[in-house]
């Protein structure tokens, strides 16, 4: 679901409540990649997501990490 950004502008996130004071993103990526080195890209991901946590209006904001290595 999409929530707006005070920025400006919209986003769209894993998970949005109804009344949109709960927002989640959810991040079902390994900490690896197949060659077994870091997964640079899948935790700049995480990390944009979470800025874009930070511009939203809500009471409750929340990463959710899936693999134990991320």
């Amino acid at each position: 679901m999409s929530a707006r950004l005070s920025s400006g502008g919209v986003f769209e996130f894993d998970a949005v409540s109804l009344n949109g004071k709960i927002i989640a993103n959810i991040s079902t990526s390994r900490g690896t990649n197949v060659s077994g080195k870091r997964a640079v890209g899948k935790t700049h991901k995480i990390r944009s997501d979470m800025f874009f946590l930070l511009l939203v209006p809500a009471d409750d904001l929340s990463v959710i990490l899936t693999e134990r290595d991320m």
